[in-house]
């Protein structure tokens, strides 16, 4: 199971094109709180509360993509969240072609 995901959360543009994602700190905070990092997790590798974490949030987003940019909310960014780790990780990305019809 990933422990690395990415989700949709409340962000605005800065100035210069960058998001900055208001919920971000409350997101990780929230999770922090609700999922302790030690409990008594019967998963012995020690990242328990990180599966945990994951599989609340989900582990993939379905964007559409328009003109080579994600179609986003007014106010919606992008949160990789990392729950077990710093380490280094691989993420895949899968374009599907969607022919839409017009009538």
């Amino acid at each position: 199971m990933a422990v690395s995901l990415l989700t949709l959360g409340q962000a605005y543009q800065e100035p210069m094109g960058v998001y900055t994602l208001y919920t971000e700190a409350d997101i990780i905070n929230t999770l922090k709180g609700l999922i302790p990092e030690r409990s008594d997790y019967r998963h012995i590798e020690g990242n328990s509360d990180a599966h945990i974490k994951a599989s609340l949030v989900g582990s993939s987003v379905l964007l559409a993509i328009e003109d080579g940019r994600p179609v986003l909310g007014t106010w919606q960014g992008g949160l990789f969240c990392e729950f077990d780790g710093p380490r280094k990780r691989k993420v895949f990305f899968k374009c599907v072609n969607s022919e839409t019809s017009q009538s």
